[in-house]
């Protein structure tokens, strides 16, 4: 019985492990600039974009992908902040550019600004609840802390467990 109960849990120990380090990793490359990956992360840090987009989610953006009228893109605004928000209207400009204005989901106004194709980071894809509170936790100092602090007691633990087991 303590045997299964070991085994039990040193595959939820380990599940969980393997599956917050592979959302680091692959948030961490998804978010540089060079990224190779046809996706990108970013962790919703308002509410603009609610219900459609709630903030804390972890939202996945296509990189590859055409957007037009309605889509949800995520861009660079004027000041290099990234924004995602929806495509309401196209606007023609005075040199034959074609330029998006766009506005969040839960603003009663558009943005002030219009965004051209070239400052567009993709559209988006799908998100992920809450996980990227989790995600931003994980990478702070006291996540870092604490995902170390669990590894090293599960290996005291586990050096518990067999000296236990070895005397009984």
């Amino acid at each position: 019985m303590l045997t299964t109960l070991k085994v039990i849990w040193n595959f939820v120990f380990f599940a969980v492990l393997i599956v917050v380090i592979v959302f680091s990793v692959l948030t961490s490359f998804s978010e540089r600039p060079d990224s190779k990956l046809p996706f990108r992360t970013f962790v919703v840090i308002s509410g603009s974009m609610e219900p459609t987009i709630m903030t804390g989610d972890l939202l996945f953006v296509r990189t590859n992908r055409g957007f037009g009228l309605d889509s949800i893109i995520t861009f660079k605004d004027p000041s290099s902040h990234t924004v995602t928000h929806r495509i309401i209207k196209t606007e023609q400009q005075a040199n034959g550019s074609l330029e998006f204005i766009t506005k969040g989901d839960n603003n009663e106004d558009p943005d002030q600004y219009t965004t051209p194709p070239k400052r567009v980071l993709g559209t988006y894809w799908f998100a992920i609840p809450k996980l990227g509170y989790l995600l931003v936790y994980i990478r702070s100092f006291m996540g870092i802390t604490i995902i170390l602090s669990l590894f090293a007691g599960w290996f005291v633990s586990d050096q518990v467990w067999q000296r236990l087991t070895k005397k009984a």
